[in-house]
């Protein structure tokens, strides 16, 4: 009797899975209605509050598993008489519900897979905590029409002077303009552009290290003048530490003039570089035609230029405001957050026409 029980509840099991109600297999097995019932009641009891729906191999693992215990149950009660008279049949019928509800329970667990605690939603991406940016002390940068300086990689030591370097790539083609190197001419005073940003690992630095390929140079009047560069690199020790903020590390070039030599040579500025440098970032848009001389590689009439300022406001007027010595207009277009008052850190979203910068954005920073 036990093998057929068996098959037809499993037949049933399957039927109530597929929708039908427990009274449906009641009906076509009456003889067996007394150790069914409550076997197939437990089952839709346990499948309806939670509310799943199993694959067709979940149902076969169920299904395997089930067949396992009661397979053992039954090997077990061959292989031992029983110490006490047999129980009265609504108590086997009880074991075989329990069963099956813990057939179904691991089933469903056994199957799903685990929540770890980072899959409940996606993770967040980490923001850059350092930025190196160039700029060029004017010096005897006035005497160039252009001054291209080509950076092949950037090189930063960890810790101490026994530290290990760490060996960074900059960016392809920084300023945009398709032409090798970056032109130190549109980056003089506090004007500053991005070449690497990303993250590095919270600590001490001791060296900053720029290598450097070819530097063009044009002079005012159209003249290709050499420029020297000793060691082919530039080498700033500047200390500085990387946290939770971002570190925004400007690193000065200049160019002077040797002497009466006629000569030129490229040198870092130490005084004017480092991470706690007022700057204002340029974003370069639009291409040069051409590499070449001045007359080719100038700036083409409709590149528009992008400037981030950051500073503290040192005077204010109806139609202009003036952050780091930089003076900006604001006309309509210009969106502001918070209140501007002179002593306010801000940060200036700008883009230059002709001779002058005009504000976007104007956000007022929280006091910290």
């Amino acid at each position: 009797m036990t093998g057929k029980f068996d098959e037809i509840l499993n037949e049933c099991v399957d039927r109530i899975n597929r929708g039908e109600k427990p009274k449906d297999c009641l009906a076509l097995y009456p003889d067996y209605t007394a150790e069914l019932e409550p076997l197939l009641n437990a089952i839709v009891n346990v499948r309806d509050p939670l509310k799943y729906n199993p694959s067709p191999q979940a149902k076969a693992t169920a299904k395997q598993r089930l067949n396992e215990a009661l397979e053992q149950r039954e090997r077990r009660r061959e292989a031992r008489r029983p110490l006490f008279p047999r129980l009265p049949r609504w108590s086997v019928a009880l074991v075989a519900a329990m069963a099956v509800l813990l057939v179904v329970l691991v089933s469903i667990f056994a199957t799903r897979p685990a929540l770890a605690p980072d899959s409940i939603g996606v993770e967040p991406i980490a923001q850059a905590n350092f930025r190196l940016l160039i700029s060029d002390e004017i010096n005897d940068i006035e005497d160039f029409e252009h001054l291209y300086v080509e950076i092949t990689s950037i090189g930063i030591q960890q810790g101490n002077e026994s530290g290990s370097w760490l060996t960074l790539d900059p960016k392809p083609d920084p300023d945009g303009d398709g032409i090798p190197g970056i032109d130190l001419r549109r980056l003089t005073g506090a004007n500053a552009l991005e070449i690497w940003s990303g993250n590095l690992t919270a600590g001490l630095y001791s060296k900053l290290f720029i290598y450097v390929g070819n530097v063009t140079g044009f002079l005012v009047g159209n003249e290709t003048m050499a420029v020297k560069l000793p060691s082919g690199k530039l080498q700033i020790s500047k200390p500085f530490s990387v946290n939770d903020s971002v570190v925004n590390f400007v690193y000065d070039i200049t160019v002077h003039k040797a002497g009466k030599s006629g000569k030129y040579i490229l040198n870092p500025q130490i005084a004017q570089s480092g991470p706690d440098q007022e700057f204002v970032e340029v974003k370069y848009k639009g291409k040069a035609e051409k590499p070449g001389k001045p007359e080719n590689a100038a700036k083409p009439d409709n590149a528009d230029i992008e400037v981030k300022i950051e500073g503290t406001i040192e005077s204010l007027t109806e139609d202009s405001v003036t952050v780091s010595g930089v003076t900006v207009l604001i006309d309509e277009r210009t969106k502001i957050e918070g209140a501007l008052t002179e002593g306010a850190e801000v940060e200036v979203e700008a883009t230059a026409f002709e001779e002058d910068l005009v504000a976007s954005k104007i956000e007022v920073k929280a006091e910290e």
